[in-house]
């Protein structure tokens, strides 16, 4: 199953990638992978090759750089996640400096938000708000864990030392 994890910038699409990408029967496929490629190839290049077929794993999951899933994915399940849009903006402007770029700009966070909102529940469908996933004993974790069929262990909730040097 392919896991597709999407939000806008500094939303906290990678570290729910990691959370899912620490369970054993998932390929946690790094978004370094992706930006390799130039923009809007990345999601291209996911469509057509996720080497977790090779690695022995059951599921794959991913995230897009970027906030709009528009474009056409082949993600079995597909969680949106959304975060308070104060705490978005100051993420990124103590990383960006004074000067967000416009893809990152409030009018681009309305959109993704209305896009979020707005986007019909399916059975490949998740949508989540950042500041349920941790609180109440990770109770937003486990049902995401649940929704995806995957048996829930807190050592998933080590992601340290997921992609550091050996």
């Amino acid at each position: 199953m392919r896991i597709l994890v999407a939000g806008f910038p500094y939303s906290g699409t990678t570290i729910l990638r990691k959370v899912i990408g620490n369970h054993p029967d998932v390929f946690d496929y790094h978004e370094n992978e992706t930006l390799r490629y130039p923009r809007g190839r990345g999601l291209a290049v996911l469509n057509r090759l996720l080497p977790y077929e090779y690695s022995g794993k059951k599921h794959v999951v991913y995230k897009i750089p970027r906030h709009n899933v528009k474009r056409g994915t082949n993600a079995d399940r597909i969680i949106y996640i959304i975060k308070n849009p104060l705490d978005v903006f100051s993420s990124l402007q103590l990383r960006s400096g004074s000067i967000l770029p416009d893809s990152c700009a409030p009018v681009a966070w309305q959109a993704y938000a209305r896009y979020f909102l707005e986007k019909p529940i399916g059975r490949k469908h998740y949508k989540v708000r950042y500041e349920d996933l941790f609180g109440n004993d990770f109770a937003g974790l486990k049902m995401i864990f649940a929704w995806l069929g995957l048996d829930w262990d807190g050592s998933v909730l080590n992601t340290e030392s997921r992609f550091a040097p050996t």
